[in-house]
């Protein structure tokens, strides 16, 4: 597949697009979870959202994008397992008292593990 300048920069505005979506989105989905999920889990399951988002962008984007390919099951799997790896990194840096440079969230990591999981199997 040749990388000519309209993949290029269809992927690239994909990318704006899943993080865009990802920060605005996850609160509106975060009202429908019960309050009673929280520490752990609620990372992992942070993490498995921001992928299952990322994935759901692609998929309608890749209908008004030219040049970004449709993705498919394995595609959104391994989106979801970018995300969860995304919240094992967290966890890790947590457990070894490692902070993230200023101006970095956690949940930074969270998407873009999902967005990276998502670009391996387009």
């Amino acid at each position: 597949m040749r990388w000519g300048a309209e993949i290029v920069l269809g992927y690239l505005i994909l990318i704006i697009i899943q993080i865009a979506v990802s920060v605005f989105g996850l609160p509106h989905i975060m009202r429908f979870i019960p309050p009673v999920i929280d520490g752990l889990p609620l990372l992992l399951l942070k993490g498995a959202i921001y992928g299952a988002l990322v994935w759901a962008v692609g998929l309608i984007f890749s209908f008004v994008l030219k040049g970004v390919r449709t993705p498919g099951g394995g595609t959104a799997a391994s989106a979801i397992i970018g995300g969860l790896i995304g919240a094992g990194v967290v966890i890790t840096l947590d457990i070894y008292n490692v902070s993230l440079p200023a101006g970095i969230s956690s949940e930074f990591l969270l998407i873009a593990a999902a967005i990276l999981g998502h670009l391996v199997r387009r």
